[in-house]
């Protein structure tokens, strides 16, 4: 593996930013429905 001096840390900050930007806004679209999940799941019925 050779690394190259030139890495451009700015464009591959960019580029890990836009990738993760649909895992963010399908949580804040969806976190009521997984808050809600998460506590239903896990009342302890007797």
């Amino acid at each position: 593996m050779v690394w190259s001096s030139s890495l451009d840390w700015g464009a591959m900050g960019a580029v890990m930013i836009i990738a993760s930007l649909p895992m963010v806004l399908v949580y804040l679209f969806l976190s009521e429905q997984v808050e809600r999940a998460m506590t239903v799941g896990s009342a302890v019925k007797r």
